[in-house]
């Protein structure tokens, strides 16, 4: 009888200690979060991707000219463009160095070394102040690329004038190369007509290249401007 009753007496108070259905336990409290509290609670998605700085210009763009310029200042202040200008500073070196040791070598126009001179100067300065220009915005903590072109307005009027030289210097190169293209001899240089192959054909491939890149860029912002529309 008095086992029955130890017995009955543990078994009470197991049943006592045990916890009820209604009382959270430790475990509960840490269980994770249910797929729709995680979808309410979620951030709304970043945009310092390249793609989402685009979105949300597209979004916030008044018009196509609006949308297309928004698109320029984030794709020219990206690291990859500095970095791409700075790759492309050896075009305008090797125009320097062509046209400087070929500059008694093309009797047929004399202008075309020169011409090669200085619209490599022109160039490499541009591009040297341009990549001067965003080193001195990432270190003034400068972010948003109409912020960086207010905070650099000198060294852009002057950039504008020196851009505005450069191709009145271009157009005069497109003169001088192409007028002398049926006329050329690039293999006797004892010869009036003689220029340098090398200098002639750097020459005319920079021009051209030009045009092939103007024509790629024109076609690239009638798809961006009329992506923008929709």
């Amino acid at each position: 009888m008095s086992n029955e009753k130890s017995y009955g007496a543990l078994e009470t108070e197991g049943d006592a200690s045990a916890p009820g259905h209604s009382e959270p336990t430790e475990a509960d409290a840490e269980a994770p979060p249910t797929y729709t509290d995680t979808t309410n609670s979620a951030p709304p998605p970043s945009y310092d991707s390249l793609f989402g700085q685009i979105k949300d210009a597209k979004d916030k763009s008044t018009g196509s000219a609006d949308f297309l310029k928004s698109v320029c200042f984030i794709i020219f202040s990206t690291i990859g463009f500095t970095i791409f200008i700075a790759i492309m500073l050896c075009i305008p070196v090797s125009m320097i160095v062509i046209g400087a040791i070929n500059l008694n070598n093309c009797p047929l126009e004399r202008f075309i070394p020169i011409w090669l001179i200085v619209a490599g100067s022109v160039s490499a300065f541009m591009q040297l102040g341009s990549i001067f220009k965003k080193i001195k915005a990432k270190c003034d903590g400068i972010d948003d690329p109409e912020e960086e072109a207010q905070s650099s307005s000198v060294l852009n009027g002057f950039n504008g004038l020196i851009g505005c030289f450069n191709i009145a210097w271009f157009f005069a190169g497109n003169v001088w190369v192409y007028r002398a293209y049926s006329s050329k001899n690039t293999g006797n240089p004892v010869l009036e007509n003689y220029c340098d192959p090398v200098t002639y054909y750097f020459a005319f491939w920079i021009i051209t290249t030009a045009y092939i890149i103007l024509a790629l860029v024109c076609c690239c912002s009638c798809c961006i401007a009329a992506g923008g529309r929709k």
